[in-house]
């Protein structure tokens, strides 16, 4: 730094600025700043190392990186604590240990919980969720007046782009009909996708299930209807993917719910799935078949008879095909390859497994 002082006492502020009729003192004054500047820089840099490059926009999944902290989101508005029990508990049980979000029609306020009432007057339900380590959030603060079951898809975008979920994966799931087995995160091996879709077991195409294929027609029309009737359902109730993956998806949904033709078009998140889908909107989606997944959709299983419906496995399952009765009464349902599968959407569509899984969690 004595160097450094020298050169600053020595050369004036007035006489570097000033302009000279003498080349030679002209030069020797630049010179001086010169070596001024760059003597200054050479100090500073070992004091204030450069600062790093800016982060990229760009949300990417390494798992060479880390471990990153997973996060099963879940909109959970209006259930009573049985819901909650099931839901949470078998997360819990399953092994799974990274975060949760709920978005739910209570806070954190008992005073404001009571005057809005509803199921969050039982204070049975946060206690729960603080003592499983489930963050949760008012629907109702958030930006959008949408119905909540549309809704979510801002706030799961809004989650999804936090920093703290940048390496993520991040699991999207219905609340109400869903129960774990195992942790939904484990064995997923991304292939280069950056979302997974999973599909329905029967039927297995848009015309064959009406609604959804009335709920695309109403909104888009005939022809756009027509040109997907084939197509394979998939189900709006859980997608996986990286948080990249997922802030993609969902601002998707989200643009073409506010561009919709029609009013018409306001409710049913399942006809925007598979439109989307199906037009080429979403990127990079891998599309998994029920009962070779993470995710086993349970709804149409067991609903036409062996004979009638005329199809065969893989394409047809019925329950008793697939679940395993445990010692003690509790029930597995197994994927095609014999593994437990880690999550049951629409377990209650069977009544008998509704019952099992509800005496297994739920408690008074």
């Amino acid at each position: 730094m004595g160097e450094l002082g020298s050169h600053r006492a020595a050369v004036s502020p007035h006489r570097i600025g000033m302009q000279s009729t003498t080349p030679s003192r002209y030069a020797s004054a630049a010179a001086v700043a010169v070596m001024l500047v760059l003597g200054f820089c050479v100090v500073a840099s070992r004091h204030h190392p450069p600062p790093p490059p800016p982060r990229t926009s760009v949300l990417r999944w390494s798992k060479a990186a880390g471990a990153p902290r997973n996060v099963v989101m879940s909109l959970a508005y209006g259930y009573p604590l049985h819901r909650f029990q099931i839901f949470v508990l078998s997360l819990r049980q399953s092994g799974y240990t990274g975060d949760v979000i709920l978005f739910t029609n209570f806070t954190a306020d008992p005073a404001r919980d009571k005057r809005r009432g509803g199921p969050a007057d039982d204070p049975r339900i946060p206690a729960l969720l603080t003592k499983h380590n489930v963050t949760y959030y008012d629907v109702g603060t958030e930006e959008t007046t949408m119905h909540p079951k549309l809704r979510r898809y801002y706030l799961y975008a809004k989650h999804a782009s936090k920093p703290e979920y940048a390496r993520s994966l991040v699991l999207l799931i219905d609340f109400r009909d869903v129960a774990f087995q195992a942790d939904p995160f484990a064995h997923v091996q991304l292939r280069g996708e950056w979302l997974r879709f999973y599909e329905e077991l029967f039927p297995p195409t848009l015309k064959q299930s009406h609604y959804t294929y009335e709920w695309i027609r109403e909104c888009w029309g005939d022809a756009a209807a027509s040109q997907m009737a084939d197509a394979v359902i998939v189900c709006s109730g859980a997608t996986m993917g990286t948080a990249a993956g997922i802030v993609h998806y969902t601002r998707t949904m989200t643009h073409a719910m506010q561009t919709a033709p029609s009013p018409v078009c306001a409710d049913h998140d399942q006809r925007y799935h598979n439109y989307l889908l199906y037009t080429g909107k979403f990127e990079r989606v891998r599309r998994l078949a029920a009962g070779h997944a993470e995710v086993y959709n349970l709804g149409y299983i067991g609903k036409q008879d062996r004979k009638t419906a005329g199809l065969s496995p893989p394409r047809w399952r019925h329950i008793d095909d697939i679940a395993v009765r445990n010692p003690g009464g509790t029930v597995s349902v197994l994927n095609e390859d014999g593994s437990v599968a880690p999550v049951l959407h629409q377990y209650d569509r069977v009544p008998w497994l509704s019952t099992a899984i509800e005496t297994q969690f739920v408690s008074t």
